[in-house]
């Protein structure tokens, strides 16, 4: 078993915490970076490798791109994930532990879902019928902005966890973490930002 292991084709479980290694002895330990992790965290990690292969590594769609429902967008750092989801709610999320940074909120309308970075500077997600769900210009300050902006565009994830639409001079015409959170803290969004959210 341990020839598996060797060759790498095999994981084991890690001692998370310097207290779960034996005394006087030199071994690593998930957590001597700073960052705690469970010591079954090689589970994660064969998850997302295989989600590797499934998805898009990207972490940009240029202009008419596609984020298809079930995949995601990973920043450059492999820190974040942008995911369009099967309920229609778009995520961002940190890859290593799936805690959420911003959600945009789920939808009552059908799948698939799809989110497009518009040829005109616009985000949009698109339901299963193509009826636009969500849309970046219904924001007053995004579409503003898209007015006075040229295309092409292009919408990545960064390595600080933003989704960012960009045009071709690097003005940014959307900013998920400038624009209200729906799915994760309702208490903070007005009915006027919920109103953002075309009709399903």
């Amino acid at each position: 078993m341990f020839d598996e292991v060797d060759e790498g084709t095999a994981m084991f479980k890690a001692a998370s915490q310097k207290s779960d290694i034996p005394v006087d002895k030199q071994f690593l330990y998930l957590s001597i970076d700073g960052i705690n992790l469970p010591s079954d965290y090689y589970l994660q990690l064969a998850s997302d490798l295989s989600n590797g292969f499934k998805q898009p590594t990207s972490d940009k769609l240029s202009s008419t791109g596609v984020l298809k429902q079930a995949t995601c967008l990973r920043s450059a750092s492999n820190v974040y994930r942008a995911c369009m989801q099967g309920d229609g709610n778009l995520v961002i999320s940190f890859q290593s532990n799936n805690t959420v940074r911003w959600a945009l909120g789920p939808s009552s309308s059908s799948g698939p879902f799809q989110l497009v970075m518009q040829g005109d500077g616009n985000v949009v997600i698109y339901n299963g019928s193509g009826k636009p769900i969500w849309a970046s210009a219904n924001d007053p300050t995004w579409s503003a902005l898209l007015s006075t902006s040229t295309g092409p565009y292009q919408l990545s994830i960064q390595d600080d966890g933003d989704l960012v639409a960009r045009d071709k001079n690097m003005l940014i015409v959307f900013s998920a973490l400038q624009t209200p959170i729906i799915g994760v803290n309702k208490t903070n969004v007005t009915s006027s930002h919920r109103s953002k959210l075309l009709a399903s």
